[in-house]
């Protein structure tokens, strides 16, 4: 299959119209003014910056290519020439400190340490993200100069690495480079860049030389090879970036062993670790995947980053195998464990994701306490500009062509042309499940069944397979039957037991206390009575009611239970999951326990 590109189409309203503005005209500027603040931005040149030398951190380059990404995307859609000025003079920056050999990395190049001796330090991560920038930035412009600087560092690596096998370590702690070296080889056409995506890949947990890059090698996902992975572990964001290059080298290659693995790696993701909201990585103070169905929610680590990640493996996966899970995945992860980790202001993020907030927690020590507010910058800021480079470019993930078959994956409202073939989709998702689109240059469109979804309508004859629509047209109408549902988890997920969480089609919506009658902890949902879609928004979407019982008042810590009970009925106000935390600090919870004993 091939891809539609997002510099191909507009998206024309919507959420995601909505979020792409806010973007353009306030996280891309908050983001760079914090990295500017913060000395990110002023020690690409690779001098000596007092000022921030006790700050100066290994990974603050990786930062700052992400945001020139992100920019560039910007520039596609927009062309702004005084974000394109910005661009520039980081570039500038990055040709100051290059190095006479091609080496460049903001860190190495002006503290006194050995390069490529220590594989937890995040240089080849950090030159993945140049590549990606480089590749967004040439595109978009024209402008060869970066390209030309950051293909001077690759081959540098190339030559170490790969040809001479000259440094400390085999494959980088931090995987990125991998996925970042196809997208190379796909804009340049140079086979070394995809041999040198293969060799990291294979080598990975293959060979001799790795030491531990942080936590073990189980975390950086060096103890199997490649080939014979089958259950996902360690590090989430890692583990994704890792699991997008394998699929790419499965499809470039051909390669039947990586597809399996990939296969395989997803479908433990998606049956067995993956939250609701679509967030992945459960174990915070590590970062990483846990056991399977080991989910806890107010402990959840669920990195914005991460989330993002799942999106992007599950969109190779779809473009590849039309299988709807995939799709289902990306959707999930995209609508609620990426865009929570941005404020409605556009302004503030998070880094984790909770799935539950409880206030009270913050007084106890020696406990991990989950962020109640969005921040503005962070030690560790690779979700920030993460965001300024995938809200912009998210309409890349709505098509794929296969032949004379459109595929949507994604139902977001775009137009465009690409190459023979013209694109217009008219959609009110995810407010409703309305979807026309019209294709010229297509025979057949396929439309994917969302798994949310129980019953459709669809003005054109269609036949149903492994979650798509297939309509012998180049022309379709259809009506996704959206409605407000409670969800239960599995049983071997324990934290969910007796719980229920509600989603309006692909949101996920939460409970805040301040929306409620009483304290969320005496809550307990009445599931039997369906819930509403009201006329007021919050974030761009409805709010929801629903109906619940409320624990009877009591001062003592221990009493006697005595049944029947007489409960109180209530109204419940959901807001969408993405949206909480953003009228201050207030307990929150996803999966709300049912109401046993009611009054009758």
């Amino acid at each position: 299959m091939k891809k539609i590109p997002f510099y191909d189409l507009r998206v024309n309203g919507g959420l995601w119209a909505e979020k792409q503005e806010l973007v353009k005209n306030v996280t891309a500027k908050a983001v760079y003014d914090r990295f500017y603040d913060t000395g990110r931005i002023s020690t690409m040149d690779c001098e000596k910056h007092p000022e921030f030398e006790n700050e100066l951190h290994v990974f603050w380059g990786s930062d700052v290519f992400k945001w020139m990404e992100g920019a560039a995307y910007l520039y596609e859609l927009n062309h702004d020439e005084k974000l394109r000025a910005l661009v520039e003079q980081i570039i500038d920056s990055v040709e100051k400190g290059i190095c006479e050999d091609g080496y460049y990395n903001s860190y190495f190049c002006v503290k006194d340490e050995k390069r490529f001796s220590n594989r937890g330090q995040h240089e080849l991560y950090s030159l993945g993200h140049m590549i990606e920038a480089a590749v967004a930035w040439s595109h978009a412009t024209g402008d060869k100069r970066f390209m030309k600087l950051c293909r001077r560092n690759v081959d540098l690596v190339d030559r170490i690495f790969r040809i001479e096998n000259s440094a400390d370590f085999m494959t980088p702690g931090h995987q990125e480079i991998e996925l970042a070296l196809v997208r190379l080889y796909n804009a340049t056409g140079e086979e070394r860049y995809l041999k040198l995506a293969e060799f990291f890949v294979d080598k990975r947990g293959n060979n001799d030389k790795d030491s531990v890059a942080d936590y073990g090698p189980l975390v950086d996902q060096s103890d199997i090879p490649a080939r014979k992975l089958r259950n996902v572990t360690g590090h989430a964001v890692r583990a994704v970036y890792y699991y997008c290059a394998i699929a790419d080298l499965a499809w470039i290659e051909k390669d039947d062993e990586l597809l399996e693995s990939a296969k395989a790696l997803f479908d433990d993701i998606y049956n067995r670790k993956m939250y609701i909201t679509g967030g992945i990585g459960a174990v915070i103070n590590s970062e990483t995947f846990s056991a399977a169905y080991h989910l806890p929610n107010r402990e959840a680590y669920a990195e914005t980053c991460a989330a993002l990640g799942l999106a992007l493996f599950a969109s190779r996966m779809y473009s590849m195998i039309p299988d709807g899970r995939y799709g289902d995945a990306a959707e999930r992860a995209l609508y609620n464990g990426m865009l929570s980790g941005l404020s409605i202001s556009g302004d503030r993020f998070f880094y984790e994701n909770p799935l539950e907030i409880n206030t009270s927690l913050a007084a106890v020590p020696n406990l991990h306490q989950v962020p109640l507010e969005r921040v503005k910058v962070f030690f560790c800021s690779c979700c920030p500009p993460n965001l300024v480079r995938m809200i912009p470019s998210v309409a890349g993930l709505a098509y794929t062509v296969d032949n004379d078959t459109l595929f949507v994956h994604q139902y977001i409202p775009t137009s465009g042309k690409s190459g023979d073939i013209t694109v217009n989709t008219e959609t009110d998702y995810p407010l409703g499940g309305r979807v026309s689109v019209k294709a010229d240059g297509v025979k057949r469109i396929a439309l994917r069944k969302p798994a949310w979804c129980d019953s459709y309508s669809a003005a054109q004859p269609c036949n149903e397979e492994n979650g798509y629509l297939y309509f012998e047209s180049n022309t379709v109408n259809a009506e996704f039957d959206i409605r407000p549902k409670y969800i239960a988890a599995s049983p071997a997920v324990k934290e969910c037991a007796d719980s229920v969480a509600l989603m309006y089609g692909p949101i996920v919506y939460a409970l805040e206390e301040q929306d409620q009658p009483v304290t969320i902890d005496k809550i307990r949902i009445c599931p039997e009575v369906k819930p509403a879609v009201t006329k007021e928004f919050f974030g761009g979407l409805p709010i929801l009611e629903g109906e619940g019982i409320a624990l009877p008042q009591s001062d003592k810590l221990y009493s006697e239970y005595k049944a029947p009970c007489k409960y109180e009925r209530i109204k419940l106000r959901f807001i969408p999951y993405y949206t909480f935390a953003n009228r201050g600090e207030d307990n929150m919870r996803v999966w709300n326990p049912i109401a046993v004993e009611r009054d009758k």
